[in-house]
């Protein structure tokens, strides 16, 4: 399949998510494709359908991982945005990803004042994300919308909104968005498609012989291409398991080895 849905999967045993540190947790292939579900609803629910964009600010993998995919099964385009910006930075990627929502983690929400200021200036509506852990299946992803970005129209009509967001999902509609870093000039926006990212990971499986057994440690942050595709998309897409630590971070951090031994990382 040409689109990100080939990246769920339903058995409920292997884990495909799992956060390592003194409060260690895993998330299942199947709880993941219930979380992306859930949240695929309740975007629906509040017009977010085909081509909207969506800039995600989101330090947690969890959260980062069901956001992104639920965006884009429902046919929008993801922006993984670095949430360490300063005020200005934030108001100027808004402009350019011409963003209809921001979605935030409570965690990031105390300290993201910038960005939440960004997003009130441009009138951009802002949800949050958080995980509760209530659940006996494990930890399960909840949004909140802050704003209504029906723009007070009422609640949408939800058989227009299953006709327009993931019925209409193949492989030319847009997915993501990102920005290039700007080394030699201002940084410019690349906007890939399901198929050019599904390429992309098939070409890593094949190159990698990545299997289901595999567990990758992710390093590199997801809003970097590496981050997301190789590091993110493409074990979920064979069935392995990605590990990240506890908090974010980028390059070798101190309990890297560690991990590495412990969740057996190929």
């Amino acid at each position: 399949m040409a689109t990100l849905s080939s990246c769920l999967h339903p058995d409920p045993a292997e884990p495909a998510i799992i956060v390592s540190g003194k409060d260690a947790k895993t998330v299942s292939h199947s709880l993941l494709a219930e979380n992306v579900s859930q949240v695929q609803q309740a975007l629906e629910s509040r017009g977010m359908r085909t081509g909207k964009r969506v800039a995600l600010l989101l330090s947690n993998p969890h959260l980062l991982t069901v956001a992104f995919l639920s965006l884009t099964l429902n046919s929008c385009i993801a922006a993984p945005l670095n949430y360490n910006f300063k005020g200005p930075e934030f108001e100027s990627y808004y402009r350019d990803l011409n963003a209809d929502l921001v979605i935030i983690d409570e965690a990031q929400l105390a300290k993201s004042g910038a960005a939440l200021m960004a997003a009130r200036t441009l009138n951009i509506p802002i949800a949050t994300v958080s995980v509760s852990s209530d659940s006996s299946k494990g930890p399960v992803v909840q949004i909140n919308f802050l704003d209504d970005p029906t723009s007070g129209s009422g609640k949408p009509d939800l058989n227009e909104l299953a006709s327009n967001g993931s019925a209409n999902l193949d492989g030319s509609t847009s997915a993501l968005l990102l920005h290039t870093s700007g080394t030699t000039g201002r940084p410019k926006s690349v906007l890939l498609t399901h198929k050019n990212l599904t390429t992309s990971i098939r070409n890593i499986v094949s190159h990698y012989s990545f299997a289901p057994s595999d567990r990758t440690p992710v390093i590199m942050p997801l809003f970097h291409i590496h981050g997301i595709v190789a590091a993110l998309l493409t074990p979920l897409f064979v069935g392995s398991a990605v590990i990240f630590p506890p908090t974010p971070t980028s390059g070798l951090r101190p309990n890297f080895l560690r991990d590495a031994a412990e969740y057996a990382c190929t």
